[in-house]
Order: C-alpha cells, then sequence, then structure tokens
C-alpha cells in the first residue's frame, strides 16, 4: 500500500475512533445531576462515601431522613446549608431549600422528596416560599416529565396563590387518588374543608389517614379530628 493510501486509511480510522467514543460518551452520559450542582453542608463527607460506593439512592434516603429530623428539631441553622442572609433574618428553617435540594439531586427521581418539599414551602405557613416549591417543581419535571404529580401541585398552588381555593380543592382531590401524594397535602386539605365547613369532606379525608399505615404519625391527630367533625355534623 503506497503511503497515501497508509495516511488515509489512518485518517479514517482516527475519524471512526473519535466518532466511536463520543457515541460512547453520549449515550452512556450520567442521568444525574453533575457533581457541581450537588449540595452539601457538614454532611459532605458522608455524602461523598456514598457516591464513590455508588450507593446513591442510599445517600439520598439517609439524606432524606435528615431532613424530616431537621423538619422535627429545628436545628437553627446549624449543618451548613443555611446562608448567611437566612441565619441573620431568622428564618423558622434556615438552609430548608438547601436540604430539600441536597435529597433530590443525590436522587433526582426521588418523587416523595419532590413533592413533600413542595408541599412544605406551598402550604405550611412556617416555611411559606410558593417560589421554591414551583422551582422544586421544576426540577422534578426535568428528570421525569412523565409525572402527572407534579403537574397537578403546580397547578393546584397557582390556584392558591390567586384565592381560587374551590379550583385548588379539585386540583388536590386528584392528588389524593395517588399513593405518591404525601400525607401533609391530606392533612393541609381536611383543614381547609373544616375552615370552610365542609365537615363531610374533612372527615373522609381524616378517616382515611386514621387508616393508613404509612402514616402513623397522623393517626392520634386523625382520630381527634374525626371525633369533633363527627360532632360538628350531628349538630348540623
Amino acid at each position: 500500500m503506497r503511503r497515501p493510501e497508509l495516511l488515509a486509511a489512518g485518517l479514517a480510522c482516527l475519524l471512526l475512533a473519535g466518532f466511536a467514543k463520543s457515541s460512547a460518551r453520549r449515550a452512556f452520559a450520567s442521568p444525574f445531576p453533575p457533581y457541581s450542582e450537588l449540595v452539601f453542608g457538614n454532611d459532605r463527607l458522608q455524602d461523598a462515601a456514598f457516591l464513590s460506593a455508588g450507593f446513591r439512592r442510599l445517600a439520598a434516603d439517609i439524606a432524606w431522613i435528615q431532613y424530616l429530623q431537621f423538619l422535627g428539631v429545628r436545628e437553627f441553622g446549624r449543618g451548613g446549608y443555611a446562608s448567611q442572609e437566612e441565619l441573620n433574618s431568622h428564618v423558622m428553617y434556615p438552609g430548608l431549600m438547601n436540604r430539600t435540594l441536597r435529597v433530590v439531586r443525590l436522587d433526582p427521581w426521588f418523587r416523595q422528596a419532590y413533592l413533600y418539599g413542595a408541599s412544605v414551602f406551598a402550604w405550611s405557613e412556617a416555611t411559606k416560599s410558593p417560589e421554591n416549591a414551583i422551582a422544586l417543581l421544576q426540577e422534578g419535571i426535568k428528570y421525569d416529565p412523565d409525572y402527572w404529580m407534579y403537574q397537578t401541585f403546580l397547578a393546584a398552588i397557582a390556584y392558591k396563590e390567586k384565592d381560587q381555593f374551590d379550583q385548588m380543592s379539585e386540583t388536590l382531590e386528584k392528588a389524593l387518588l395517588n399513593p405518591d401524594c404525601p400525607a401533609l397535602i391530606k392533612s393541609i386539605l381536611a383543614n381547609f374543608y373544616k375552615a370552610e365547613k365542609r365537615y363531610a369532606d374533612a372527615l373522609r379525608i381524616w378517616l382515611a389517614l386514621l387508616a393508613d399505615d404509612r402514616a402513623p404519625e397522623y393517626h392520634e391527630r386523625a382520630a381527634g379530628e374525626i371525633v369533633r367533625l363527627r360532632a360538628a355534623l350531628k349538630r348540623g
């Protein structure tokens, strides 16, 4: 083979190798957020250890437990997730958004974390931030676009912000049919119905919560609400 032919063959091989490498990189691109988008606090070493061992979902599960513990004990900024602005403004749960993002960026298909986190920001007066709720749901849609509950929650938040409470309750009723619907949302809707004197609707939701083995933390409250709502229905 003459030198020009050898050169041409060599170039062709290089081009093919480069194309194959590029195709492989596209085919096996990580579906997860890049490392630069992960949110770390003082738990950085814990998360990094799980990630390096390939236990990403386990890392998210543990981060989720720590998130729930934070909501329960209010660490007042400890943990390295709160910004200085949050600490200076004395918000009730400083660093809450970063703690939520920590979980969902470790596992961007953690549906319960998106829904619960958005619920906390959209419907809890202590942590009210519809902007954060919307941002969380939009991030969930980015990774899980076919999951209709994210769109349902976005619609419910929009109705709430416009004081269109009838439409909000209708939208959340659809969400209640999904097993992934957080118990928090169910309790919020039940309280809304009670405030509107729709006692039968509120009773229906509390009865369902009392029978829900996945929400034991609501059982005591549900039992009390059921007694009060039944009394209200008897009074007419």
